[in-house]
């Protein structure tokens, strides 16, 4: 059976009355019957509904294998259908257990933070991360996205205030000072100090 689900039912992800509902990317799992967490729905905790997957049996049809399948993963990790993003204080949003991105600087869809449109936060273990305030890659990067489809515009997290530095390897070419959480990053050399 292809896709998902039609109706209301519990774990359905529904709009409160006189509002649209909420936009959410609908998944294309092929082998995995949409029971594992590279499911978008699955780890959502909502049923697939409109879905693109193939053989999907998170939907109430088969709601005994996807609560097996839910309690497994569990087991695994007691946080997997948590939120991956929090809101902090001030305006700002975290990745709640970072970025592991290695290549891509992360400036693309692979980072979690840059998907969310938040920077790397002090609990990312990027290497040659590019996404932090001030950034000029970020910027050149916005600026091609804006030229495109869409223009990205990355919350800033909630940081302790950075002080004035002077001219040392904790500062950009223009004298900006790196974020504190910069200073423990991992560089493809090794760890900055």
């Amino acid at each position: 059976a292809a896709g998902g689900s039609t109706g209301s039912a519990r774990g359905v992800l529904t709009a409160a009355p006189g509002k649209p509902a909420p936009r959410r990317k609908a998944c294309n799992c092929k082998n995995s019957k949409c029971l594992k967490l590279y499911c978008d729905c699955f780890a959502s905790s909502i049923y697939c509904n409109g879905c693109n997957c193939k053989d999907c049996h998170n939907n109430p049809e088969h709601e005994a294998e996807r609560q097996d399948a839910r309690q497994s993963t569990l087991e695994k990790n007691p946080n997997a259908f948590q939120a991956k993003i929090k809101k902090g204080g001030q305006g700002g949003s975290e990745h709640s257990s970072g970025c592991h991105c290695k290549k891509s600087k992360c400036l693309k869809k692979y980072c979690e933070c840059f998907e969310a449109l938040v920077f790397c936060g002090e609990k990312c273990k990027c290497l040659d991360c590019e996404n932090y305030a001030g950034s000029i890659a970020l910027q050149e990067r916005k600026a091609k996205c804006r030229d495109g489809r869409k223009a990205v515009s990355v919350t800033p997290p909630k940081q302790q205030p950075v002080a004035t530095v002077e001219l040392s390897a904790t500062t950009t070419p223009g004298n900006v000072p790196l974020p504190i959480h910069r200073a423990n990053y991992r560089t493809s050399t090794g760890v900055s100090a």
